[in-house]
């Protein structure tokens, strides 16, 4: 039975159709950057939903989460009110009819109604109605590398399924970057004739993954882009898994001829050496994955699996912290460690030392081997992260 993407996979499925036969679940960790955007998505539900107040949004964020510091820099005056936080469309196919199916659903689709086999789906940070009759749906952005607005499939989609579901005959779409204090917004408008043109092209979407289902090598002819990179079906696709089985033959033959590279040759290479890079970084991604399940003994000795980091200093009595520090600096400099993190702290004594013409790493090493006399700063372990360690 088909299985129509939903708004955020509209970009892939259209570039590389195959990639909707193909098995895959996706299970890469996201990192750092991605908990950031959550923290900052969560965040901006609260308090523009209206169910929490900033003050109280922020109580639910942990001072150590790599969101924290936006959350208290956003300025929410400059962005939209009035309109649905993380309302979820499913779009009928046949009918051109919209609905809202939930909020705040993450991508349990299904489980709130919608018929994947002729509804598209998808779920948008912010949408409503303006006053002028447009259709507006915003989707909140914590890095730069989105791409444009005007070039997004998610966006596209989410227009029109915003346009059908509200009465709408035009809609604003568009990126709002939040990574500083200042909102910066990347908006694009979808007349009448352009929203015809994407449902258009939906329905056509639709009716090739019918042709691909009905094909007897559904898997073939996959296009390799920019889309691979959170693909559900990267372990199971056929250029990527097939990449990596040629990486170890391709390096012992080309190994020995590295002296002839030439510049005739060098773009060639440079290519090649980016796909097996890209892939690479993804499968590691996986490997960690596995690794953190279940150690993998690579038979040299080494062994893949979860490990602490290196020990590192860390505060464990913010006040003791903050006296060292005055006892070796002037009490001026307290206002440059607004936060008792050993980095604010370095940050003040490097302050004080740079305004009163004192070496600046003999100061910075007095405040913390005071600290570390009177166990206002002790040794911790590192975070656990997937490592390859000796057995």
């Amino acid at each position: 039975m088909i299985r129509l993407p939903s708004a955020s996979s509209l970009d892939r499925a259209i570039e590389c159709l195959p990639s909707n036969g193909l098995l895959g679940v996706e299970s890469i960790d996201p990192g750092e950057a991605a908990a950031k955007g959550t923290t900052v998505h969560a965040f901006l539900a609260a308090v523009l939903s209206g169910s929490k107040t900033r003050d109280e949004a922020l109580e639910d964020v942990a001072l150590e989460d790599p969101g924290r510091a936006l959350c208290e820099a956003i300025d929410l005056e400059q962005l939209p009110t009035g309109g649905q936080i993380e309302p979820a469309f499913a779009w009928d196919v046949a009918t051109g009819k919209g609905r809202i199916i939930g909020h705040d659903i993450g991508r349990d689709y299904e489980a709130h109604g919608a018929d994947r086999s002729r509804e598209f789906v998808g779920s948008a940070d912010f949408a409503g109605l303006r006053a002028d009759g447009k259709a507006i749906v915003l989707d909140w952005k914590t890095g730069w590398g989105t791409g444009k607005a005007k070039d997004s499939w998610q966006l596209r989609g989410l227009g029109l399924f915003a346009a059908e579901t509200l009465g709408a005959t035009s809609a604003i779409v568009g990126h709002v970057y939040v990574r500083d204090e200042k909102p910066v917004f990347d908006l694009v408008e979808l007349d009448e004739m352009e929203l015809g043109a994407i449902r258009a092209e939906l329905r056509a979407l639709r009716s090739r993954m019918a042709a691909l289902m009905a094909s007897a090598e559904p898997v073939t002819l996959v296009r390799e882009g920019a889309h691979c990179t959170y693909c559900p079906a990267f372990k199971s696709c056929p250029a990527k898994t097939g990449l990596v089985r040629s990486m170890h033959t391709d390096l012992d033959v080309r190994e020995p001829f590295a002296g002839a590279l030439t510049p005739a040759n060098a773009a060639e290479v440079v290519k090649t050496l980016l796909r097996f890079e890209d892939v690479a970084k993804r499968m590691w991604k996986e490997l960690e994955v596995i690794a953190a399940e279940a150690p993998i003994d690579l038979g040299d000795g080494r062994v893949m699996k979860l490990a602490p980091g290196r020990s590192a200093d860390a505060i464990v009595n913010a006040g003791a912290a903050l006296g060292c520090l005055e006892s070796v600096c002037d009490t001026q400099t307290m206002n440059a460690a607004m936060t008792t993190t050993k980095t604010a702290i370095e940050e003040a004594a490097r302050a004080w030392a740079v305004a009163n013409d004192k070496p600046i790493g003999k100061t910075q090493a007095a405040v913390m081997n005071l600290a570390r006399e009177t166990k206002a700063i002790e040794k911790r372990p590192g975070a656990m992260s997937v490592r390859v360690v000796k057995s």
